[in-house]
């Protein structure tokens, strides 16, 4: 398996910040298909700060071995989301390894599969798997290059996260800003007050504040107001 020179820049200019997330994610996806030869589908599943996740999927048969993990509770794809670490099925390895997963798998066509963890800022966000069900022999992994592909993966859907997260938050921001005066509102006057800036910059500046701290708007908003001793 081989990752191209053009696999690597159009990963670099996937555009997080010009479309939905899930757009992104899927363009992930799809890249992680064209940019390695051996590789029949891609399953991709990303999880958020909730435990929730969401899958994506360049094929039918890929989804398939996706819910097919889900389903069982094993496979190189469960582990490498409880772990973080890479797993692999491939004709070499045992079935054992994945007494449920793998025997169903193998009946439906199922050669290989590489289960690469995304990371980022230390913690896992997701598993991106790689799967093979070629006519002829299987070669078998070039695992620091998927590794690295799922390295540079993971850092644009991380920024594709965040910056739709803060998109929501400005979004209500804007909303509320617009309605009837309550604390939000006065955080806004307050951050433009204290740091003599705009509106645009004083509803990015709550936005950023309530993500760091994890809350939603109305938190950032007390923490605010509450820092200049008005309840």
């Amino acid at each position: 398996m081989t990752w191209s020179e053009g696999g690597r820049t159009q990963l670099s200019e996937i555009l997080v910040f010009e479309k939905a997330f899930d757009d992104t994610a899927q363009d992930v996806a799809d890249l992680a298909l064209s940019s390695f030869d051996q590789c029949d589908g891609v399953g991709m599943q990303l999880v958020d700060a909730d435990g929730l996740s969401t899958r994506f999927f360049t094929d039918t048969r890929s989804s398939q071995f996706d819910a097919l993990q889900e389903q069982f509770d094993d496979g190189p794809c469960v582990a490498c989301l409880r772990t973080g670490e890479q797993y692999d099925l491939e004709p070499v390895t045992a079935d054992e390894r994945w007494p449920s997963f793998a025997p169903p798998a193998r009946r439906a066509g199922l050669i290989a599969c590489l289960a690469l963890p995304l990371i980022a800022q230390g913690a896992v966000i997701g598993a991106l798997n790689l799967y093979a069900w070629p006519v002829v022999g299987f070669q078998g992994w070039d695992r620091q290059t998927a590794g690295n592909f799922a390295a540079r993966a993971s850092i644009s859907l991380a920024s594709a996260r965040v910056y739709a997260r803060t998109q929501v938050l400005i979004t209500d921001l804007r909303a509320r800003i617009a309605s009837a005066d309550d604390i939000v509102d006065r955080a806004h006057g307050a951050l433009m007050a204290l740091e003599n800036t705009s509106l645009e910059v004083a509803i990015t500046r709550l936005a950023d504040l309530a993500d760091e701290q994890r809350s939603t708007l109305d938190g950032a908003a007390h923490s605010v107001i509450d820092s200049l001793g008005d309840d």
